[in-house]
């Protein structure tokens, strides 16, 4: 699968196009803005990407990848809006699964710890990018 240009719904998303768009504080904010149903779907698989992200372990082209899957999540505008019922929120639960899946055997035991971790707390006291882990 080439990670960077996938087919959804028989159409084309390019996540180079979306990485501009990824910064820790819009994704809080756009999963506090999320449905609670959507919300307990999605959390997990995307504290999952973002722990990767920020792991020193990762190649910098997989950084590259997570980076505009997670600005894939924070754009509004993307394949289908986001302020479309159900629909607008499912494009995002899904670049998230396409993601995850391919890069799976990339997390560790120290990455599900620390994603666990951050389960347990408020989304308001998730950290920024300012206190993002080097």
């Amino acid at each position: 699968m080439d990670m960077k240009n996938i087919r959804m719904w028989g159409k084309s998303v390019r996540f180079e196009k979306y990485a501009k768009y990824y910064n820790d504080s819009d994704l809080w904010k756009k999963l506090n803005t999320m449905p609670r149903s959507t919300v307990i779907m999605i959390l997990e698989k995307v504290l999952l990407l973002r722990e990767l992200l920020f792991d020193k372990e990762t190649s910098p082209w997989i950084k590259a990848v997570l980076v505009g899957a997670l600005g894939y999540v924070v754009f509004p505008f993307d394949l289908y809006f986001d302020f479309l019922p159900i629909v607008g929120f499912l494009d995002d639960i899904t670049v998230v699964g396409l993601v995850l899946g391919n890069l799976e055997n990339l997390v560790t035991d120290d990455i599900k710890k620390r994603v666990k971790e951050r389960l347990d707390e408020p989304l308001e006291a998730q950290p920024t990018d300012s206190e993002a882990p080097a």
